[in-house]
């Protein structure tokens, strides 16, 4: 029995599934198989396992022999495998198999479509992005897209050419840009003019200027931050007057003359005028950590200040002594001056630091000193009165209590003495044979005066507690020829190493002392406007754990005091022009040495 005897199929399942060659889909008969020109197709039955193969049918002709078409089994699947697939090969395709029981007959139409190629659609709109900066130019990326859809590609058909996306750059401009401003260079320092013709220690004002015009700001851009203006104090570019001394050189406010302390920038002068033409200058420091402000005639933070005797600028030392503490330090840094105290238990020593001294026990902060300037003066005619300023009421007279005096070195009234303070030891030098405390050596006594030379000495064998108020008066009169370093009297060497120094130099006279644990405190006083040949009266006295130095000569006198604890200065004697080493010895004329056991009433 052949089956393509047969022209019609009845009550007969038969399935065929298509693949295409690209896409290899798998579709039953039933389903339309379909393929395309070109593609690869694949009818199959499901069978049983170990059936053999069935026959296949195109159109009622056996495929068998036919170009392109195939017949295989893969496990249960018996298949008709179509290649390379023409318009001729849709057909109806029927498979038959009589191997089993009942036979099996299937049947499908195999559709062959032509190739559909791919179309264009519109360009969608472009995009709106933003501009790539928020000022100036910048640019702004347009993109738009289109799909290729205008048909879709199918059945082997080719995808669209050309490109789906299309991108273009335009020139966005926004509005100007910001510009900060930025300062331009410092001018040249501008230096008022100096209040003074002649003087020392004059200041004045400078200040310097800079324009935030570099650039200007534009555009609501940020302005400058900083200073536009700057102002120092600088010193006057001025001779010193005529024949001046250091109260001659100052600023004066409210009949009260101030300056700059020669050497040092936390201490200042304050000078007093009798009508009778005396002068009295008063030394005085700021307190700790404060300079002299010589504009606003007040102690200030040394930061705030800039003080022409400044010691912390360009090459200097890491750090230098404060007077008045063994422990207080000033240090260096950035070209200011900034206080610093050692820890308890250590003392300062130039060039080594704080070093461990258990001896040292000053109070660092140093004590207490006031930061206001002392608004009193002598009344000059009594010591018991004084005079004390108020604002627009100037100068107004006060008394002070019973048994007090004005004292202008402590800026009050102090308790006074009921008996008189005599010299306990003295000598004017009237006669050649010399009291048995005084010891002389290569000293020419004649016309009241006690001539020393290069190599003269005279030793002083009086001895003084320091709880007993030791006082040294010393008239004298120097040599012009001698310069440099001159040493007027030191304290003999005990074996505690107590010392005291009075030193002259070009400058004026240096005291020092020596605690008997090697803390070394100094004092200096200027001499200017006192030439060297005019008789002049120092004297060096030490109470309450304080030194007070004073120079007397002709109409002026000159106060100044240092908080120097644990001092002897007379406790093992004086000898007066040498300290025993080769510093230049003092050449010139004493007029009268005198030594005190109390504070003589006009010393201070």
């Amino acid at each position: 029995m052949f089956p393509e005897r047969y022209g019609f199929i009845c009550g007969l399942l038969l399935m065929l599934v298509g693949t295409s060659l690209q896409q290899d889909p798998i579709q039953p008969l039933e389903g339309s198989p379909e393929t395309y020109v070109g593609g690869t197709v694949t009818l199959q039955v499901p069978m049983a396992a170990g059936v053999a193969q069935g026959f296949w049918y195109k159109n009622g002709v056996p495929v068998t022999g036919m170009a392109r078409y195939s017949v295989s089994i893969s496990g249960v699947m018996h298949q008709l495998t179509i290649t390379g697939a023409v318009s001729g090969d849709a057909a109806s395709y029927i498979y038959f198999n009589t191997f089993v029981s009942p036979a099996i007959v299937k049947s499908g139409f195999l559709t062959v479509h032509e190739p559909v190629n791919g179309g264009l659609s519109e360009w969608n709109p472009w995009n709106n992005p933003s501009c790539s900066v928020t000022c100036g130019n910048g640019t702004i990326t347009l993109t738009r897209s289109r799909l290729c859809n205008n048909p879709a590609p199918r059945y082997g058909g080719q995808i669209c050419p050309d490109p789906l996306t299309e991108t273009v750059s335009r020139v966005c401009v926004r509005g100007p840009c910001p510009i900060n401003g930025g300062f331009s260079e410092w001018s040249q320092w501008n230096v008022a003019q100096c209040s003074q013709t002649c003087g020392s220690n004059i200041m004045t004002t400078a200040t310097r200027a800079r324009a935030c015009d570099n650039p200007i700001p534009q555009n609501n851009g940020a302005p400058c931050t900083g200073d536009t203006q700057e102002e120092k104090q600088t010193l006057c570019e001025i001779n010193p007057c005529p024949g001046s001394g250091i109260c001659n050189d100052v600023v004066r406010s409210s009949e009260v003359g101030y300056r700059y302390h020669p050497t040092d920038c936390d201490k200042y002068i304050m000078c007093f005028y009798n009508p009778n033409g005396n002068v009295l200058g008063v030394y005085r420091s700021c307190p700790f950590g404060y300079y002299w402000n010589q504009v606003t005639f007040r102690c200030v933070a040394s930061w705030k200040v800039s003080c022409p005797l400044e010691k912390c600028t360009g090459a200097c030392k890491a750090n230098y002594k404060m007077e008045g503490s063994c422990r207080s330090y000033w240090k260096c840094g950035q070209n200011r001056t900034e206080a610093r105290c050692c820890p308890k238990g250590f003392s300062f020593t130039a060039d080594e630091g704080c070093r461990a001294n258990f001896y040292c026990e000053d109070v660092c902060p140093t004590p207490y000193i006031a930061r206001e300037v002392c608004d009193k003066r002598p009344s000059w005619n009594n010591p018991t009165e004084y005079n004390f300023f108020v604002g627009n009421l100037g100068w107004q007279q006060a008394t002070c209590a019973s048994r007090t005096a004005f004292d202008l070195l402590d800026c009050g009234c102090v308790e006074t003495a009921q008996d008189t303070c005599v010299a306990s030891n003295e000598e004017s030098f009237t006669s050649t044979a010399m009291p048995s405390w005084l010891n002389v050596s290569n000293v020419v006594v004649s016309g009241g005066m006690a001539r020393f030379l290069q190599n003269s000495l005279m030793n002083l064998d009086v001895k003084v507690k320091s709880t007993e108020c030791p006082v040294l008066k010393l008239t004298f009169r120097e040599s012009a020829a001698v310069t440099g370093r001159r040493v007027l009297a030191s304290s003999s060497d005990c074996k505690e190493g107590n010392t005291l120094l009075v030193v002259a130099d070009d400058a004026g006279i240096q005291f020092e002392t020596v605690s008997w644990y090697g803390h070394v405190s100094r004092m200096f006083m200027s001499t200017q406007g006192i030439p060297r040949s005019q008789l002049k009266t120092v004297s060096v006295l030490y109470k309450d754990n304080y030194l007070i130095g004073v120079i007397e000569s002709d109409n002026v006198k000159y106060i100044s005091q240092l908080h120097a604890p644990d001092v002897s200065i007379m406790a093992c004697g004086l000898t007066i022009g040498s300290d025993g080493t080769s510093s230049t010895a003092f050449v010139g004329d004493v007029d009268m040495v005198s030594i005190y056991k109390c504070v003589p009433g006009n010393l201070i």
